[in-house]
């Protein structure tokens, strides 16, 4: 009984037009609407570092985005170093240092330069806020010691 319903099925395979070019999907992938869900960043977000050459997405048949693990551990490293104040162009510079794990990176001298005028970018800042700060505390310190009668109104 095995043995004829096998024949049947591949004799009906023969007979069926069906199109070669449906595919299954791949395990492990996912669309657009699952990588945003997992990673907590919406997908005009993910489209926008495609265009930025940060993601590079399989396309279905259909012309559907094919994302894998892989893309999960590259969209996190991406949002996480773009909170630590990297801009996206060096973050595309970093990419292909990093470890397809999400476990650090190997050096890439010339991400390190970047990194390096970055960090001392981030110092100028905070030794500005630190002057602007300082100086906001003097004045609220001067007005607070002020006679209230003497403001003005």
């Amino acid at each position: 009984m095995t043995t004829s319903f096998l024949a049947a099925s591949l004799q009906a395979s023969r007979t069926l037009s069906c199109d070669s070019a449906v595919r299954v999907k791949e395990v492990g992938t996912m669309q657009i609407g699952e990588l945003s869900r997992r990673c907590g960043v919406s997908a005009r977000m993910l489209r926008y570092y495609e265009r930025q050459g940060l993601l590079r997405p399989d396309r279905t048949p259909a012309g559907y985005r094919q994302y894998h693990r892989a893309d999960v551990v590259a969209v996190r490293r991406i949002v996480r170093l773009n909170r630590a104040g990297l801009t996206l162009t060096m973050i595309k510079r970093l990419l292909p240092c990093a470890h397809p794990t999400g476990a650090g990176f190997s050096p890439c001298p010339e991400f390190t330069d970047g990194v390096r005028r970055q960090l001392a970018e981030i110092d100028q800042r905070i030794a500005a806020l630190t002057d602007s700060r300082r100086l906001l505390r003097s004045y609220l310190a001067e007005a607070e010691t002020v006679p209230r009668a003497a403001t003005r109104p």
